[in-house]
């Protein structure tokens, strides 16, 4: 970077020494090779000791405040790794261990502002080498993901409410990508899609973390589908088997039982060492909070977590929760174990998507949806399949139709996804045919391989 004059300013308790000063701005002049420096100096008691030196995008903390956080990060890093690992010890010898191996280092960090905030979508000037998908912290304290990348601009969700964020706000990276807490503790339990409880049962230990975007497993580690995922349903079992592996599409207008279906998957995999796992997504929390309660009485919340995003919360929480819930199921694959995860629904995650798209100003396509609507299902449901090294996810998309058109764009393009679906119809529904399951429109395209030996 070649400036000819260069402002910095340095945040400090006390003002530093003439030589301090000198140092300072030699340092300066040889990062960015500017010739004429101004430093401009403001006294901030939050600092604590130490300093924080601006300039341009970047920022160089060696600040007491910075080196307390530090500290603390460094301690949290040691319990979690003392409970991952099973290991005996007390807090004090926990704490010892941190402050032994503690070292303060100096945190250069490229920062940005805000420039417009609204509707869960903050533009961020200054960020030039954020990535997508990354996580970014506000000044006070709000997260944020970046999902949009122009030349002059960044484009964030925010996973908090907006609270004080306004223009001029300071924001961080943190050069990690959105993750969630995955452990087996999170068995039995109602989770947000940022992994926080929301049960009031207490904080879940969680033994790592996982991004929410992963690519899904190549050709060569997988294996066919060949043990059958029994719904208890006998019309779906016998004519349309679906396998641990697989994704089966459950499609078909509101109120004809697609909920039902997956309810009683869920129910049925009591006792055969399947781990479930709901997704609501923009659901009402009375229709979560039901499901709940029945699971409860069926005794099969223990081997269920709930991933919940209500129809209250945001458009960036409702995108995030299939993805959180996928990395969960994913923790649990890889150790070897069965897993199957129901996306309800997929149609009004499409919709949570284009509000985000449109209020990043993207181009609006096919029914206002934006370009990459079909990989934004794409890469979600390819992440269940059965592995060589043992351990599945099976995948129940729900998908809701209006007045029976599975040829609508969102239909059309999970039906191209998935490895056949389950079509519930209006009329027979209502003439009283439970499951109202139309056989000429559902299909297994997995075969005869899964059906049950009589």
């Amino acid at each position: 970077m070649n400036n000819e004059n260069l402002n910095a300013t340095l945040r400090c308790v006390t003002r530093p020494s003439a030589a301090q000063e000198e140092k300072i701005k030699t340092f300066l002049k040889n990062k960015y090779q500017a010739q004429n420096i101004t430093l401009n100096i403001l006294i901030d008691p939050s600092v604590r000791g130490g300093f924080i030196l601006s300039a341009n995008n970047d920022e160089y903390d060696w600040s007491t405040r910075s080196r307390q956080q530090q500290l603390q990060e460094q301690i949290q890093a040691a319990r979690d790794k003392a409970i991952q690992m099973k290991k005996d010890g007390t807090l004090m010898s926990i704490l010892k261990e941190a402050i032994e191996q503690f070292e303060a280092t100096s945190q250069e960090n490229e920062v940005g502002y805000v420039e417009t905030i609204g509707d869960g979508i903050a533009t961020i000037s200054g960020l030039d080498h954020a990535m997508y998908g990354e996580v970014v912290v506000f000044e006070n304290g709000t997260k944020g993901m970046v999902l949009d990348i122009t030349t002059e601009n960044i484009g964030v969700i925010l996973f908090d409410t907006e609270g004080t964020i306004g223009q001029g706000t300071k924001v961080s990276r943190t050069k990690k990508q959105a993750g969630m807490p995955v452990s087996s503790n999170f068995l039995g339990r109602v989770v947000d899609p940022l992994g926080n409880p929301i049960d009031g049962l207490g904080p879940i230990e969680a033994t790592e973390r996982r991004p929410i975007e992963e690519p899904a497993p190549s050709i060569i580690d997988r294996k066919p589908v060949t043990t059958p995922m029994e719904t208890g349903i006998l019309s779906i079992d016998s004519m349309f088997p679906i396998g641990r592996g697989q994704r089966e599409l459950i499609i078909g207008d509101r109120q004809t039982g697609k909920t039902s279906i997956a309810l009683d998957t869920i129910l049925n995999q009591k006792g055969k060492d399947c781990i479930c796992i709901y997704v609501s997504i923009a659901q009402k929390a009375s229709t979560v909070a039901n499901l709940v309660n029945t699971l409860k009485k069926n005794d099969a919340m223990g081997y269920t977590v709930i991933v919940n995003s209500t129809a209250a919360d945001s458009a960036s929480l409702q995108y995030i929760a299939p993805y959180s819930a996928t990395s969960l199921a994913e923790y649990f694959m890889h150790q070897g174990k069965d897993v199957l995860i129901v996306y309800d629904d997929l149609s009004k995650h499409a919709v949570a998507y284009r509000t985000i798209s449109l209020l990043l100003g993207r181009s609006p396509g096919r029914e206002a949806y934006p370009g990459d609507v079909f990989y934004l299902h794409s890469r979600l449901l390819e992440r269940s399949s059965r592995l060589n090294s043992g351990g599945s996810i099976t995948a129940l998309p729900i998908i809701e139709t209006q007045d029976g058109d599975v040829s609508a764009y969102i239909p059309t393009n999970v039906i191209s996804i998935t490895d056949g679906q389950i079509f519930l119809e209006s009329d027979l529904f209502f003439e009283g045919q439970r499951p109202a399951v139309n056989v000429g429109l559902s299909v297994s395209r997995v075969g005869g391989a899964l059906k049950l030996k009589p």
